[in-house]
């Protein structure tokens, strides 16, 4: 008796169409959720992340010369912890210079661990609380903006108080000047804000 090889039929129509849907699958990439495509829209770029890690390092920056600034007794009075302290004190000691950037680098990375808002607030009220009027706290910001911005600065303060005698103050910011590149800020800096003073009425 003679066995008949099965033959394979023709293969049925909904398995080839089946075959060719998996085959076409396999080369698509995968396909995003609803949510995965909601968690992307919501990821900053890059550049958006650069840009306010750069914010706030010049944020940290900004209040670590401004602490630096301070004076001893308004430095005390913001009761902040005494390594902080110690740190800001050195760097208003360092005259501008490698130095003096690495010093504020410091105070900056320090000032990461503390509520920076915080201490902003403290140091307003502060300079507007404790016997330091504003008058004061004017003197202040002029002799710092002489020191930072020289001529420009200098010409603003001759157009608010045109009496003023400029030679004389841009004498007396030079010599600041100068005392604060060769080493820490003393007499000359002292002797700039009184010449302020006698000078804004």
């Amino acid at each position: 008796m003679t066995h008949r090889q099965g033959r394979r039929g023709p293969e049925k129509p909904w398995k080839i169409a089946e075959r060719r849907a998996t085959s076409v699958e396999a080369t698509l990439p995968p396909l995003m959720s609803s949510d995965d495509q909601s968690e992307e829209e919501v990821l900053p770029s890059r550049t958006e992340e650069r840009a306010e890690r750069k914010k706030v390092q010049s944020g940290l920056d900004a209040l670590a010369k401004r602490l630096a600034g301070l004076s001893p007794k308004a430095l005390d009075a913001l009761e902040l912890d005494g390594e902080l302290v110690d740190a800001v004190r050195t760097l208003a000691r360092l005259p501008n210079g490698r130095a003096f950037a690495r010093q504020r680098r410091h105070v900056a990375r320090s000032l990461r661990a503390y509520d920076t808002t915080a201490i902003t607030r403290r140091i307003d009220e502060v300079l507007g609380n404790r016997g330091l009027d504003a008058r004061s706290q004017s003197l202040e910001r002029w002799r710092s903006r002489l020191l930072e911005e020289g001529d420009g600065a200098l010409a603003e303060l001759v157009a608010q108080h045109p009496a003023i005698d400029s030679q004389r103050i841009r004498q007396a910011v030079r010599a600041a000047a100068t005392e604060e590149k060769k080493g820490p800020r003393g007499r000359r800096f002292k002797a700039l804000y009184q010449i302020l003073s006698e000078a804004i009425r």
